[in-house]
């Protein structure tokens, strides 16, 4: 990590990796292999963050599913609560921070003048539902170039 920090190199990482391979509910099996110490040191996001490391969240899919909100999820739900980050740093993780990493950050990651608008419309403002029913929120629409591309209803074309 600190040959990282000194170097100027960001850390691409798939949260999802842990609770889709090993499953929430055998954390203790997974931490009974590793031990104490090598599990508190796997996906070290906020000691990475904290060191002033960029992080762009991916899926790695087909490995891991897809769905950037399972990613949002793990990271916030880091089985050592030492390293959870906050619902903001982990959506930016999935966005900002994604697009910086491919050199779009001028076209896309934020929403802003004269950027594409690529975007989403959730079901629910992430920051009003439990982090635990994160991934129950529903595409409602897609826009891509901020013209509508796909609804709920798949009405739009």
């Amino acid at each position: 990590i600190e040959r990282m920090a000194d170097a100027g190199i960001m850390a691409s990482m798939q949260p999802a990796f842990i609770p889709a391979f090993i499953g929430r509910e055998n954390m203790e099996i997974y931490a009974s292999l590793l031990g104490k110490e090598r599990l508190n040191r796997v996906h070290p996001y906020r000691t990475i963050l904290d060191r002033g490391i960029p992080i762009c969240g991916g899926s790695d899919s087909p490995v891991t599913p897809y769905d950037p909100l399972a990613g949002v999820q793990a990271a916030v739900q880091h089985p050592n609560a030492d390293e959870r980050v906050t619902l903001h740093e982990a959506l930016e993780m999935f966005t900002r921070t994604a697009a910086w990493s491919a050199f779009e950050e001028k076209e896309k990651g934020t929403i802003d003048v004269d950027k594409l608008a690529d975007l989403v419309v959730l079901s629910h403002d992430p920051f009003t539902v439990d982090i635990k029913d994160l991934t129950d929120i529903k595409i409602e629409q897609v826009f891509i170039g901020g013209r509508p591309a796909l609804s709920k209803a798949n009405d739009i074309e």
